[in-house]
């Protein structure tokens, strides 16, 4: 339901810039996403089509070997951090 015409937020043009702003980065990011994900479909078809299904297992063992990695080594490389009083109860 849209509240009544006379509860509705008003807009003022100065606040037109951030979210125009914000709609090109995201369209800009997009695009890099897009692209860089067809370049390395690429490489992968180009590169694992040649082991055939052995390609395939070997790619899941090396996304899966680098993902274990990742998992342990990041809790290593930063310390933990003492929490403020009251961080962890949720607001009633």
């Amino acid at each position: 339901m849209h509240p009544p015409p006379h509860l509705q937020n008003k807009y003022e043009i100065y606040e037109l810039f951030p979210v125009l702003l914000l709609g090109v980065i995201g369209g800009l990011l997009g695009s890099a996403f897009i692209a860089l994900n067809s370049k390395l479909a690429g490489l992968r078809r180009m590169y694992l089509a040649r082991h055939g299904a052995r390609g395939k297992i070997y790619e899941a063992l090396a996304i899966s070997l680098l993902t274990s990695a990742v998992s342990f080594l990041l809790p290593l490389m930063f310390s933990c951090q003492v929490c403020r009083v009251g961080c962890g109860k949720r607001a009633r």
